[in-house]
């Protein structure tokens, strides 16, 4: 990005998209994130994109029968937040970039078209929690060979539906992801198997 004639802020935007591609369980458009960026006036800026809970969330959701329920918080349908990494990334390029906001997907787009080598830690995480993504089958269709076996270590992950994804929010922006027929389809979905995000 740099050689593109961008600066330090699209360098970082277009590394948090790409690592949503590569380190997705770390660090992906589904969650949040928080940014400290310093001028050159030496001013600092603080955005912070931290994941939040439904308009909709109670003190008692977590609850099963009275009793405190860890599992429901951890995964399934009402451990989603409204995730807060691209308005943040939006925030920042809209006030500090200079590239176009499409052209710091560009490099994630073609990782997740073209697919990118499974590390170490993402194949660890995905063995931890192999039997949790096999009960959610578009989940286990991306991260699980179509056997149900893992993907090794240096094996190639192709992942064509978040390519198709960044390619919308390149093109159509930040709305898109949240209120657009993107953001429809999640909800929707999640309002199905139990959960609150509008």
């Amino acid at each position: 990005m740099m050689a593109k004639g961008g600066n330090a802020i699209d360098a970082a935007i277009a590394a948090s998209v790409y690592l949503s591609v590569v380190d997705g369980h770390n660090s992906g458009l589904g969650g949040g994130c928080l940014m400290l960026i310093r001028r050159t006036d030496g001013s600092l800026v603080a955005i912070d994109g931290r994941e939040k809970a439904p308009a909709s969330a109670s003190k008692d959701m977590f609850f099963k029968n009275g009793v405190a329920d860890v599992k429901l918080s951890q995964d399934g349908p009402l451990a989603c937040g409204v995730p807060g990494l691209i308005a943040a990334l939006h925030s920042a390029h809209s006030r500090f970039g200079k590239l176009p906001w499409g052209d710091l997907f560009t490099p994630a787009i073609r990782a997740a078209y073209d697919g990118c080598k499974v590390s170490r830690s993402t194949h660890n995480t995905i063995k931890a929690e192999q039997e949790i993504i096999k009960r959610f089958p578009a989940s286990a269709k991306v991260l699980l060979k179509s056997d149900g076996s893992l993907y090794e270590i240096g094996e190639t992950l192709v992942q064509r539906d978040l390519a198709k994804t960044l390619e919308s929010i390149a093109k159509n922006g930040r709305d898109w992801f949240y209120q657009g027929e993107f953001a429809e389809a999640c909800s929707k979905h999640l309002r199905e198997q139990g959960g609150m995000l509008s």
